[in-house]
């Protein structure tokens, strides 16, 4: 066990001391201890993603493929993170700041290269445009995250080969690591993306590296550190990228409206003040449970109505239950939703032809896609109801 508090100083006098000799100033149960061989993991993960040899392409190659210049891409690199020219693009469709984050990890010599993107800023198209390059110069790349939501999003994005790192490390349900897995199968000079890197834990990123390491790999880390952690040991997009330092992706492009922009990177950022942004557009409201429930409703359907895709969120799944109830209703009066046969779900719940589920379990059948299983999260329409038997 090791102590992680550095030395008081300057020195506190002895009249400002407990019993047990701490300054008054800090606070009870404040310090802060380690595990060795947690801080021994780190400074391997560390020390093995640093490693230089790893996959690259040359500055000129990958600023041909980018539509930019080379010259002018190192140069954005060194930008001021919010600079507002770094919303330009370039040939390949991508802001300056995206085309120097993907510049970054193509032509970095490190084993490991790390690019911070907060949510809505592009990481996704960002990723393509870096699998691309790579597999043009005849690179194969593999994409891999934590959920297997991510991971379907990012195969889409990059146009080949992925599997959730659980499956890809070979994870089994015992708890047994690297029985079955698919990293064996990557030949070397390989490229492999791991979105949403926040959510990896530090065994699963050891492992990664380790595994480039040994076969000659390429490891590309994207995701937000200022977002969830990993649920087991932590913290390890963090440390790598203060260590080996980062691209970001600095603008929050999802938004539409200029100002949005700017709150939610501040609102990331943990600026409180923000709030009276939202507030002032109207985006905070407050109502009784049965108002705020009418609320809902209404303003769901009416997205539906024009043609959108809402998404809606309650506290419990209590409060889900009754406002997806009220939903359906209006739907089956507005004709979206059939009022016929109907098939039992959960918690006295019916579905009938239009009707959309959320999957809450992950399941071994086939989401509409061959072989891809069914996953937590996956929202899926009811086409029809079979007769009872």
């Amino acid at each position: 066990m090791a102590c992680l508090e550095a030395p008081q100083f300057p020195r506190v006098p002895d009249d400002l001391r407990r019993a047990d000799g701490r300054s008054v100033y800090q606070p009870h149960g404040g310090t802060l201890y380690a595990l060795t061989a947690q801080l021994d993991l780190e400074e391997q993960l560390v020390a093995t993603a640093a490693a230089p040899g790893a996959p690259r392409l040359p500055a000129e190659a990958s600023a041909r493929f980018l539509g930019a210049d080379a010259e002018q891409l190192r140069a954005d690199l060194c930008e001021p993170a919010h600079c507002d020219a770094l919303r330009a693009t370039v040939g390949c469709g991508l802001t300056r700041a995206q085309a120097a984050a993907a510049y970054h990890a193509l032509t970095d010599p490190c084993r490991v290269s790390v690019i911070l993107a907060p949510a809505g800023s592009g990481k996704t198209t960002t990723a393509g445009q870096i699998a691309a390059a790579f597999r043009a110069h005849g690179h194969v790349v593999f994409g891999t995250a934590t959920s297997q939501n991510a991971t379907t999003v990012l195969q889409a994005a990059i146009g080949g080969q992925a599997a959730n790192l659980a499956k890809f490390l070979g994870h089994s349900p015992d708890g047994e690591r690297g029985k079955f897995s698919l990293s064996h199968e990557l030949p070397a000079g390989s490229v492999v993306i791991v979105d949403e890197a926040s959510l990896t834990s530090l065994p699963d990123l050891k492992d990664v590296t380790g595994h480039a390491a040994a076969r000659g790999w390429k490891v590309i880390l994207i995701g937000d550190s200022e977002q969830l952690a990993a649920v087991e040991r932590g913290g390890g997009l963090r440390l790598l990228a203060a260590r080996l330092g980062y691209a970001e992706l600095p603008h929050a492009l999802r938004f539409a409206e200029p100002w949005e922009q700017e709150a939610s990177i501040r609102l990331r950022a943990g600026d409180v003040t923000v709030l009276e942004d939202y507030d002032d557009h109207g985006r905070i409201t407050g109502a009784p449970l049965e108002e705020a429930l009418e609320q809902a409703r209404r303003g769901y359907v009416a997205a539906v109505l024009d043609g959108l895709d809402p998404l809606l969120m309650a506290a419990c799944r209590d409060t889900c239950r009754e406002v997806g109830r009220r939903i359906r209703e209006d739907l089956i009066h507005h004709g979206l939703v059939e009022q016929g046969a109907e098939v039992a779900l959960r918690d006295g719940q019916v579905a009938s032809r239009g009707d959309l589920i959320i999957c809450r379990q992950n399941s071994k059948a086939e989401a509409g896609e061959p072989g891809r299983p069914l996953t937590n999260g996956d929202v899926m329409q009811v086409l029809d109801v079979a007769p009872a038997r």
